[in-house]
Order: structure tokens, then C-alpha cells, then sequence
């Protein structure tokens, strides 16, 4: 049976609009774009190119509804051409999770400017450019994980003031993310880098972070942790350390955080913590539940 694909022309008039009108069989393009609802689309694919808007999936897409859309598991690698798709423009929570994405979706801003969550979990994603949030600054939440990121660039969050909540739970990160990448993250109350391949944290690794909360590094190879490594982390209190390589907490590495209420760190050959070499009543006691 022959398939039946939508195809929404957004470059109308001129040869170029005249030639894939020819090619696609159509007749006369209108003056002015369709506005394609979301629940019309059947059996379409992403092209690459400007002109067309395609998607490919194996039914029709699901409608936007009350401002969210999600596209999981619909085989997309591009978003172009999402102009046409009406309210999408209100749109505050999209899920791009499991799909063949290989870069950050480009214009995110542009297509969605009340975009608040965004979950692009489970795609192929090796890198995220320094303009590839640009404009987003309304995000909150921001789900990474499980892709295969080795580094993120400096400023690459420079318009994020809004985000919250930030997942890079199971990629290729070798080091915790530079200064640069975090510093503009000021907001951020909740931090996953959990099952990546951190082996080290280094003093003041996540200092810029002020407002952060929660901290997630279970399932990485951490052997070391230095000293003053969570200071400036003064509203930290969710700390997640279990299943890595630690033989010893240095004393002082747990100073920082002096309102820390939960802690783990199980699954590590760790021989001891004192807690007199820790500061503060609570986190002391803390520390004496885990022996």
C-alpha cells in the first residue's frame, strides 16, 4: 500500500517554491504558509531541507496538549520547519527523549520562547554547542542523560538563568564541567552526574553553584576527593557518593557543606570517617549514622 506523507511548504512563491511544488505533485502554492496542526501529521520524515517540514514515525504524531508536546520514541533527528506547528509557540514542556538527535536541537528559543522543561534523554548527543540554549531563558529543567557527551562548552548555559534542575546522569564526562559551563548557573538547586567517568574532584569543583541543593555522583570512578572539594556549598543537602572508588574521605572534604541531611556513600572501600574532623552539630551526627 502506498504511503500517504504531509508535507508543509514554508518558502512559498518563487522558482524554488514552484520546483517542489512540480516535484511533490501540487498545485499552485497560496500566498501564505498552512499552519499544520500537530494531529495531522501521518507516516511524514524530517528532511533537512528549509523549505519542508516532514516526520517520521510509524503513526501520527500526539497533539500538543495543555502547552506540552512529546515526541518520544518518534525516530526525529531535526526539528526544522517547526514554525508551522500551531500553538507551538506556547509549548513549556517538550519530550525529545528517545531519538536519533546527534547535536542540540538548533532555535529551540525561536520555536518555544516559554519553554520551561526539556528532555532530550536517550538520543546520540556527542556534544552541546556554546549558542545551542541560546535564548532559553525561561528553562528549568534540563534532562541530558544518557547520551554520549564527552564535554560541554564554556558559556553554553550563558542564558540559562531560570534552570533549576540540570541531568548529565550517564555520558562520557571525564571531569566535572568547567567553571565556565557552570558559573552561569547560579539558580541551579539540583545536579546529576551520576555514572559518568569522574575520577577525581578537585577543590572548589562546584564552588559557583551557591543555590545548589542536591548533588548526584553515584556510579562514577572516584578516587579521589580533595579537600574543600564541595566548599561553597553552603544549601547542599543531598550528597551522593555510593558506588565509586573511594578508600578515604580527607578531612575537610565534608566542611563545606555544613547543612548536608543526606548523605551516601555505600558501595565505596572506605575505612572510616571521623566525625570530629567535620564541623557542625547535624553533620556530625550524620556522619556517625553511617558507621
Amino acid at each position: 500500500m502506498m504511503k500517504k506523507f504531509v508535507v508543509v511548504s514554508l518558502l512559498l512563491g518563487g522558482m524554488a517554491t514552484g520546483c517542489l511544488s512540480a516535484a511533490f505533485g501540487f498545485g499552485q502554492p497560496k500566498t501564505q504558509p498552512k499552519i499544520a496542526k500537530v494531529d495531522d501529521f501521518n507516516e511524514a520524515e524530517f528532511l533537512k531541507e528549509p523549505s519542508l517540514f516532514r516526520l517520521k514515525n510509524s503513526g501520527s504524531l500526539p497533539a500538543i496538549k495543555n502547552n506540552t508536546w512529546n515526541l518520544s520514541g518518534k525516530e526525529i533527528t531535526s526539528l526544522e520547519g517547526l514554525n508551522v506547528i500551531d500553538g507551538i509557540k506556547e509549548v513549556h514542556t517538550l519530550d525529545l527523549s528517545h531519538n536519533q538527535f546527534e547535536k542540540f536541537p538548533e532555535d529551540l528559543s525561536k520555536y518555544m520562547p516559554a519553554l520551561k522543561n526539556l528532555n532530550l534523554s536517550f538520543n546520540a548527543l556527542k556534544t552541546v554547542d556554546v549558542k545551542a540554549a541560546a535564548g532559553l531563558k525561561d528553562l528549568e529543567t534540563l534532562d541530558l542523560s544518557h547520551n554520549q557527551l564527552k564535554v560541554l562548552a564554556d558559556g553554553v548555559f550563558a542564558d540559562s538563568v531560570s534552570l533549576k534542575t540540570l541531568k548529565l546522569d550517564e555520558n562520557q564526562l571525564e571531569k566535572v564541567p568547567a567553571k565556565g559551563v557552570l558559573a552561569d548557573l547560579k539558580g541551579l538547586r539540583s545536579l546529576s552526574l551520576s555514572k559518568n567517568k569522574l575520577s577525581i574532584l578537585s577543590a572548589r569543583s562546584f564552588a559557583v553553584l551557591t543555590s545548589l541543593e542536591s548533588l548526584f555522583l553515584l556510579g562514577n570512578k572516584l578516587e579521589t576527593v580533595e579537600a574543600g572539594a564541595f566548599n561553597g556549598l553552603t544549601r547542599l543537602q543531598k550528597l551522593d557518593l555510593a558506588n565509586n572508588k573511594l578508600e578515604v574521605l580527607q578531612k575537610g572534604t565534608l566542611a563545606g557543606p555544613t547543612n548536608l541531611k543526606w548523605l551516601l556513600l555505600d558501595g565505596n572501600p572506605l575505612d572510616s570517617i571521623e566525625a570530629k574532623d567535620y564541623s557542625g552539630k547535624e553533620l556530625q551526627a550524620l556522619i556517625k549514622s553511617l558507621k
